[in-house]
């Protein structure tokens, strides 16, 4: 028998809400690869920008050299952002060490392109 009405009408759903630990893994890996894929690519093309942009000003590189060597070097970083997404230990780590180099390239590229 039923304790009351309330029961008949709202059944218990704790047992539907819990996550077992191997969702929790899968949306943890979801999650890492989702941020290795945009913040892999984000931090790639803003370091081939400020460099082809840097080589360009600063060093007296033609604009087709410049921007060649960013787009190799690009590569490299992408690899590297992808390798630190999955080695950091949390999230928290993770997101931070894609949104700090991310802030610190986008203004110096802002800056260089400024005072341009």
């Amino acid at each position: 028998m039923c304790n009351s009405f309330k029961d008949v009408l709202l059944p218990d759903l704790r047992l539907s809400l819990t996550i077992s630990p191997r969702w929790g893994a899968r949306c943890g890996v979801l999650v890492r690869t989702f941020a290795a894929t945009v913040g892999g690519y984000g931090i790639a093309a803003l370091w081939g920008a400020l460099l082809s942009a840097g080589l360009s000003r600063f060093e007296g590189v033609a604009t087709s050299g410049a921007v060649l060597t960013g787009m190799l070097s690009s590569f490299a970083i992408c690899v590297c952002v992808v390798m630190w997404v999955f080695a950091a230990r949390d999230l928290k780590r993770m997101a931070l060490g894609l949104l700090i180099p991310a802030v610190l390239l986008g203004v110096a590229l802002w800056l260089l392109r400024a005072t341009a």
